[in-house]
Protein backbone atom coordinates (compact mmCIF):
# COMPACT_ATOMS: atom_id res chain seq x y z
CA UNK A 1 0.00 0.00 0.00
CA UNK A 2 2.78 2.47 0.87
CA UNK A 3 4.53 1.71 -2.45
CA UNK A 4 1.32 2.67 -4.27
CA UNK A 5 1.10 5.93 -2.32
CA UNK A 6 4.76 6.71 -3.04
CA UNK A 7 4.22 6.05 -6.74
CA UNK A 8 1.19 8.35 -6.80
CA UNK A 9 3.12 11.10 -5.00
CA UNK A 10 5.94 10.79 -7.54
CA UNK A 11 3.50 11.04 -10.46
CA UNK A 12 1.88 14.14 -8.99
CA UNK A 13 5.28 15.71 -8.31
CA UNK A 14 6.31 15.15 -11.95
CA UNK A 15 3.17 16.75 -13.38
CA UNK A 16 3.73 20.14 -14.94
CA UNK A 17 2.08 23.08 -13.28
CA UNK A 18 -0.29 25.37 -15.17
CA UNK A 19 0.41 29.09 -15.39
CA UNK A 20 -1.61 32.10 -16.45
CA UNK A 21 0.38 34.75 -18.31
CA UNK A 22 -1.02 38.14 -19.35
CA UNK A 23 1.06 39.92 -21.98
CA UNK A 24 0.92 43.29 -23.66
CA UNK A 25 2.44 43.84 -27.08
CA UNK A 26 3.36 47.29 -28.37
CA UNK A 27 4.99 48.77 -31.44
CA UNK A 28 2.79 47.20 -34.09
CA UNK A 29 0.85 48.69 -36.98
CA UNK A 30 -2.42 47.00 -37.90
CA UNK A 31 -5.22 48.78 -39.74
CA UNK A 32 -8.33 49.06 -37.59
CA UNK A 33 -10.70 48.72 -40.51
CA UNK A 34 -13.48 51.29 -40.72
CA UNK A 35 -12.34 53.05 -37.51
CA UNK A 36 -9.81 55.02 -39.52
CA UNK A 37 -6.91 54.64 -37.11
CA UNK A 38 -4.51 51.78 -36.60
CA UNK A 39 -3.91 49.45 -33.70
CA UNK A 40 -0.61 50.08 -31.93
CA UNK A 41 -0.72 47.14 -29.56
CA UNK A 42 -2.63 44.34 -27.89
CA UNK A 43 -3.25 42.58 -24.60
CA UNK A 44 -3.64 38.81 -24.44
CA UNK A 45 -3.92 36.10 -21.78
CA UNK A 46 -2.54 32.62 -22.20
CA UNK A 47 -2.59 29.46 -20.08
CA UNK A 48 0.39 27.14 -20.39
CA UNK A 49 1.82 24.03 -18.73
CA UNK A 50 5.45 24.34 -17.67
CA UNK A 51 7.95 23.16 -15.09
CA UNK A 52 8.49 26.71 -13.76
CA UNK A 53 7.10 30.21 -14.05
CA UNK A 54 10.17 31.31 -16.02
CA UNK A 55 9.61 28.48 -18.51
CA UNK A 56 5.93 29.42 -18.78
CA UNK A 57 6.81 33.03 -19.60
CA UNK A 58 9.37 31.92 -22.20
CA UNK A 59 6.86 29.53 -23.83
CA UNK A 60 4.17 32.19 -24.00
CA UNK A 61 6.59 34.74 -25.51
CA UNK A 62 7.75 32.28 -28.18
CA UNK A 63 4.24 31.04 -28.96
CA UNK A 64 2.84 34.56 -29.24
CA UNK A 65 5.55 35.66 -31.66
CA UNK A 66 5.02 32.58 -33.82
CA UNK A 67 1.24 33.08 -33.70
CA UNK A 68 1.62 36.79 -34.45
CA UNK A 69 3.73 36.21 -37.56
CA UNK A 70 1.51 33.45 -38.91
CA UNK A 71 -1.84 35.13 -38.16
CA UNK A 72 -1.43 38.91 -38.29
CA UNK A 73 1.93 39.59 -39.86
CA UNK A 74 2.21 37.30 -42.88
CA UNK A 75 3.23 40.22 -45.10
CA UNK A 76 5.71 41.39 -42.42
CA UNK A 77 4.22 44.90 -42.56
CA UNK A 78 2.68 44.95 -39.06
CA UNK A 79 6.00 44.86 -37.22
CA UNK A 80 7.20 42.65 -34.40
CA UNK A 81 5.55 43.46 -31.07
CA UNK A 82 7.60 44.37 -28.00
CA UNK A 83 6.17 41.97 -25.44
CA UNK A 84 5.79 42.92 -21.78
CA UNK A 85 4.73 40.36 -19.18
CA UNK A 86 2.01 42.08 -17.17
CA UNK A 87 1.13 39.11 -14.94
CA UNK A 88 2.33 35.56 -14.50
CA UNK A 89 0.95 33.28 -11.84
CA UNK A 90 0.38 29.60 -11.17
CA UNK A 91 -3.15 28.30 -11.70
CA UNK A 92 -4.21 26.42 -8.61
CA UNK A 93 -7.61 25.27 -9.78
CA UNK A 94 -7.60 22.14 -11.94
CA UNK A 95 -10.88 23.30 -13.46
CA UNK A 96 -9.79 26.75 -14.68
CA UNK A 97 -9.67 27.00 -18.46
CA UNK A 98 -8.94 29.82 -20.84
CA UNK A 99 -12.04 31.59 -22.02
CA UNK A 100 -12.60 32.58 -25.61
CA UNK A 101 -12.63 36.18 -24.38
CA UNK A 102 -8.91 35.74 -23.62
CA UNK A 103 -8.08 36.36 -27.25
CA UNK A 104 -6.34 39.47 -28.54
CA UNK A 105 -7.60 42.80 -27.23
CA UNK A 106 -6.23 45.45 -29.58
CA UNK A 107 -5.74 49.08 -28.60
CA UNK A 108 -5.11 52.27 -30.56
CA UNK A 109 -3.68 54.37 -27.72
CA UNK A 110 -2.07 53.93 -24.32
CA UNK A 111 -5.30 55.23 -22.75
CA UNK A 112 -7.01 51.94 -23.65
CA UNK A 113 -4.30 49.67 -22.21
CA UNK A 114 -5.46 49.79 -18.56
CA UNK A 115 -9.00 48.78 -19.44
CA UNK A 116 -7.78 45.91 -21.62
CA UNK A 117 -5.36 44.71 -18.95
CA UNK A 118 -8.06 44.78 -16.30
CA UNK A 119 -10.43 42.91 -18.59
CA UNK A 120 -7.84 40.22 -19.44
CA UNK A 121 -6.85 39.72 -15.81
CA UNK A 122 -10.45 39.51 -14.60
CA UNK A 123 -11.50 37.17 -17.42
CA UNK A 124 -8.73 34.75 -16.56
CA UNK A 125 -9.12 34.79 -12.79
CA UNK A 126 -11.47 32.97 -10.49
CA UNK A 127 -12.08 29.31 -9.81
CA UNK A 128 -14.24 28.17 -12.70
Amino acid sequence: MSAMIAETVNKVAKMMARYRVVVSGRGIFVEAGDRGDSFSGFVVCRFVKADSEAEAVALVRRNLLVEWNSSFNQSRSAGVPRLTIELSAPVNSPFKKAESSCSYRFFTSEDEVSAHLESAILASSGWF
